[in-house]
């Protein structure tokens, strides 16, 4: 990326040489005192049409001016117009154009990259677009993720997650369990829908421990996951889900186990258990079991 700070210094030192005020680049440039402010401080960079007005101005060439960005050639070719001769010509790579792109207008960035890609079929890889992913549209961006011809992970779309739109993530996960799991999905949770996430949770045959994820599923999905491990005899999963649950689901779950006599893990439910399901699981055992069967809840009663 570009070293933004130290051209910011440069900015700051020829215009002092020069004798021109901030104000006074700022009118002469056609922008903003506040934009002038932001490129000294190495917060921005000016636009790409820019820079020639500001050489002049400043009396220093683009080269000099840009003397340590490796991409130099790319940006005075788009300058000059010539950059479709020059990317036929030279094997621009996507970092190059990501190196750049702060300067380029998005549209101009998408058209550079359409021409990258052309140039490189096959070869261009998911972390190849994550270094672009921020500087085009969130519909282009998906366009390129769909050009890849690589399987790709939940790590791998998590560099992207940020600035893709929300359904097409969703389409996008459900590639990235198909091909790997749904190891890492607790990491795209912040950037998706909570429905869609939901219906992933509900799909994958591979529910297991889901706790990295309750805070972003819906109570009912949260019980369905519930009544699964129960079906499986995986009780320490529910035991993980119980704070979560809706009281009136883990309640029912809960006199599920009590009738087929998992009182092991009626036991371990018991604290989060409302008291009137708790009586309800407590005569359900004293039935079966006798007064010893509710010793395991009794403190809760």
């Amino acid at each position: 990326m570009f070293e933004t700070k130290s051209i910011g210094k440069k900015i700051v030192n020829l215009r002092k040489i020069n004798n021109i005020t901030q104000m006074e680049l700022a009118d002469l440039m056609g922008v903003s005192y506040q934009a002038v402010s932001n490129w000294e401080r190495g917060n921005s960079m000016p636009d790409i049409s820019k820079l020639p007005e500001l050489a002049k101005i400043l009396n220093i060439s683009i080269d000099e001016l840009l003397s340590e960005e490796k991409s130099l050639d790319l940006i005075k070719n788009v300058i000059d117009g010539k950059e479709d001769s020059y990317l036929k010509e030279e094997n621009v790579t996507i970092k190059e154009v990501a190196e750049i792109a702060p300067i380029l207008k998005p549209a101009q960035t998408e058209t550079i990259i359409d021409k990258v890609v052309d140039n490189n079929k096959g070869k261009i890889t998911i972390k190849d677009i994550a270094q672009i992913a921020s500087s085009i549209d969130e519909d282009f961006l998906y366009k390129l993720i769909k050009q890849v011809n690589e399987k790709f992970t939940m790590d791998d779309l998590c560099e992207l997650a940020p600035y893709l739109d929300e359904s097409d993530l969703y389409k996008l996960a459900l590639e990235a369990i198909e091909f790997n799991g749904i190891d890492g999905l607790e990491n795209l949770a912040l950037y998706m829908d909570e429905d869609d996430l939901d219906k992933i949770v509900r799909k994958t045959d591979d529910i297991k421990d889901i706790t990295n994820l309750t805070s972003y599923l819906s109570e009912d999905t949260i019980n369905y996951v519930a009544v699964k491990a129960l079906e499986n005899g995986r009780s320490d999963d529910i035991v993980t889900l119980a704070p979560y649950m809706d009281e009136d689901d883990l309640g029912d779950l809960t006199i599920k186990a009590a009738k087929s006599d998992n009182i092991d893990l009626v036991n371990k439910l018991a604290p989060y258990i409302d008291e009137d399901d708790l009586h309800d699981i407590a005569d359900i055992l004293v039935k079966k079991h006798g007064i010893s069967g509710i010793k395991g809840i009794a403190p809760y009663l």
